[in-house]
């Protein structure tokens, strides 16, 4: 039998509730809001260009659901969005929030239609403002990344350095 370290778990072994993990907790729960989903579309990806390499696109996702309360679901550009498949738990897309609509409905026996539009973090970096300044001392690429990244908000890293 192996005894294991403090914070480490082995399968079979070690009791539940015993010690702390030493795995960071999420600082955010998800929350399902398809319940009520009408239609969901999404795209992600690269395409070939005119290079040997794929180049980036930006991807999106585009759902439209029935009767979603805006108030109950405190929705708000920048909510992050995840779409998974739910037998294989692999995820699909991520992204923000970058737009809301909601369609009245017309009659009573119709419903309001609420349509949330996501953007990827391609799509986020894909806006954000590059100048072309030169210096008497050239930036190394890492710099140059780090300057374009430094207030997206956008988590990164270059051979294992993390940056946030």
């Amino acid at each position: 039998m192996i005894k294991p370290r403090y914070g480490e778990f082995i399968i079979g072994q070690s009791r539940l509730d015993h010690a702390s993990l030493s795995l960071e907790l999420p600082t955010f729960t998800w929350k399902d809001i398809l319940a009520q989903g009408l239609t969901l579309s999404y795209r992600v990806g690269a395409n070939k260009g005119s290079t040997l390499l794929p180049v980036a696109q930006a991807g999106s996702a585009i759902i439209e659901i029935k009767d979603l309360d805006p108030r109950k679901t405190v929705l708000r550009a920048g909510l992050k969005c995840r779409l998974y498949h739910r037998l294989t738990r692999r995820v699909l897309f991520t992204g923000k929030l970058r737009s809301f609509r909601l369609t009245p409905a017309k009659c009573p026996r119709e419903h309001d239609i609420a349509t949330l539009e996501f953007a990827d973090n391609v799509a986020e970096l894909a806006g954000v403002k590059r100048y072309g300044v030169r210096t008497d001392t050239p930036d190394t690429l890492q710099a140059r990344i780090g300057k374009l990244l430094e207030g997206t908000g956008i988590d990164w890293s270059i051979l294992e350095e993390k940056h946030r």
